[in-house]
């Protein structure tokens, strides 16, 4: 993986905003076969120091990334998260409500409450050190 022009290369590209995104989401419908890779960001300290400490699984040094299919997964099966929600990941991992380990093996969940409450899962791929968005999708909240 090598940085070129800001983006990355080899299948990895660098998604910082809503344009980026936006390439993202088109170069994955030009490409469907390739199994593209958007860098999200680096999984920040605090969160890899909370997953240590409670459940003793060492996430430094990983990135956070969305895959084609992962991409794919989510915009065609959960309609009610639209392209803009995804810009929301860095915050509901940064800044979650409650984060745990999930059911299945290796994942992590995040819950977050914004306007409505969004579930995050993302699976640990330990050999190449990613943090990969399994699933993604809302609940309306309840009002109080």
């Amino acid at each position: 993986m090598q940085l070129n022009n800001g983006n990355m290369t080899n299948n990895y590209i660098r998604v910082r905003n809503i344009g980026d995104l936006l390439r993202f989401v088109k170069k994955c419908e030009k490409f469907p076969k390739q199994n593209l890779k958007g860098i999200i960001g680096k999984v920040t300290k605090h969160s890899a120091n909370i997953i240590q400490r409670e459940h003793s699984i060492d996430i430094r040094d990983y990135i956070r990334i969305v895959d084609s299919s992962s991409l794919k997964h989510v915009l065609s099966g959960h309609p009610e998260i639209k392209l803009f929600d995804l810009l929301l990941i860095s915050l509901i991992t940064t800044e979650p409500d409650v984060m745990g380990l999930g059911k299945k093996e290796n994942t992590i969940v995040y819950k977050k409450q914004i306007s409505d409450t969004f579930f995050y899962v993302e699976f640990i791929r330990k050999g190449k050190k990613e943090l990969v968005m399994q699933t993604f999708y809302k609940r309306k909240s309840r009002p109080k």
